[in-house]
């Protein structure tokens, strides 16, 4: 495993070659830099973690824009890493921008909405917005009623 100061290097020696692999491997939903990041937190490393991840957001926004599956997914990806290392100022606008462009580019069902609806509220609730919180977790549930409702429909049919 690379540490991120070869990752450094090797990223300004091959920038080029990296920016093309970068835009065509981004544009598949599979990055070298998500990949990285979720390694460093497996070896307990997060400050890494999140410089990895920053860098994969970046790429997926240049190169899908910031209303893309992909990009959302990353977005919350990055705001639970930064609330889970203890800095939740700094993961609130992560998550916010995650709810905007995933309520425009993701199905309510779609259980990548539901976990950013429910880790923001929780965010929200643990900094001590309950009123806000309160909005999003009703909204969780309410989707939540209105998926079950319909998988109850289509088993009857």
């Amino acid at each position: 495993m690379p540490t991120l100061s070869e990752f450094e290097a090797f990223s300004r020696d091959h920038a080029g070659l990296l920016g093309l692999i970068g835009f065509v491997v981004s544009a598949s939903g599979v990055y070298f830099g998500v990949r990285l990041a979720f390694d460093c937190v497996a070896q307990m490393r997060p400050g890494e973690a999140e410089t990895f991840h920053r860098r994969a957001l970046a790429i997926r926004e240049k190169a899908l824009g910031d209303e893309h599956p992909d990009t959302v997914r990353t977005l919350h990806d990055l705001a639970t890493l930064v609330h889970r290392r203890g800095f939740p100022g700094q993961a609130e606008p992560f998550y916010e921008r995650a709810l905007i462009a995933g309520e425009k580019c993701l199905d309510e069902a779609d259980p990548l909405l539901q976990s950013i609806l429910s880790d923001y509220a929780g965010l929200l609730h643990q900094t001590g917005n309950t009123t806000r919180a309160e909005v999003l977790w009703k909204r969780l549930e309410e989707i939540r009623q209105r998926n079950s409702q319909q998988a109850r429909q289509a088993s009857q049919t």
